[in-house]
């Protein structure tokens, strides 16, 4: 059984179909050259989900490494990272005359490692499935 429409790619759910039902492409000719065409379809399709598998990944760990590599402050003229920032906010005497502004960067904080992490396990999920 086909899968696919060799005309148009229509993805081909009920079985014995003589005509496409969105192309009207003879689906009974020739069923072992489309059998083929199905193949490296599925095959193209695997491997651009692993693509975007990978480029998920690698986006999320930018994500990650960014929070502890490029500066977003400065303090006495040393340039401070969104990790070092989140991590003098846990300090209580800190917390305590910074007047709200250390719960704005621990939510930036989280924001970023979940987005960098959500972005890791679903390219994990992608890589797995495809």
């Amino acid at each position: 059984m086909l899968k696919f429409c060799p005309g148009c790619g229509l993805q081909l759910i009920a079985e014995n179909l003589k005509f496409c039902p969105e192309c009207g492409e003879n689906l009974s000719k020739n069923q072992e050259q489309y059998k083929i065409k199905d193949q490296k379809k599925q095959q193209s399709m695997k491997f651009a989900l692993k693509i975007v598998g990978l480029l998920s990944i690698f986006i999320g760990f930018v994500i990650l490494l960014a929070i502890y590599i490029f500066p977003v402050t400065e303090i006495l003229g040393q340039e401070i990272t969104l990790a070092q920032v989140h991590s003098l906010c846990g300090n209580v005497v800190v917390n305590a005359l910074s007047v709200g502004s250390c719960s704005g960067v621990n939510d930036k904080f989280y924001f970023q490692w979940a987005g960098g992490a959500v972005l890791i396990i679903t390219g994990l999920i992608e890589m797995l499935l495809s």
